[in-house]
């Protein structure tokens, strides 16, 4: 499944948040990022993998083999 559109993302984080579901000030902080400075969210070439890495990249319905992973 492929990603949404920022601005997608940000009309529905909006949405959300005026309905109640997350807390306004975090949203907005997150807003101003992806909306002014999106490369703070990408993750480093250099960073450390890890289980918790490995899932997040995974998400999409694989199966993980934890026990290829040490």
């Amino acid at each position: 499944k492929p990603a949404l559109p920022k601005d997608k993302v940000a009309h529905i984080l909006r949405d959300e948040t005026a309905r109640g579901f997350w807390d306004p000030h975090i949203v907005s902080v997150f807003l101003d990022i992806l909306e002014n400075d999106p490369g703070r969210l990408e993750i480093p070439s250099n960073a450390v993998r890890s289980r918790d890495s490995d899932l997040f990249h995974t998400l999409n319905g694989e199966v993980i083999d934890w026990a290829d992973r040490r």
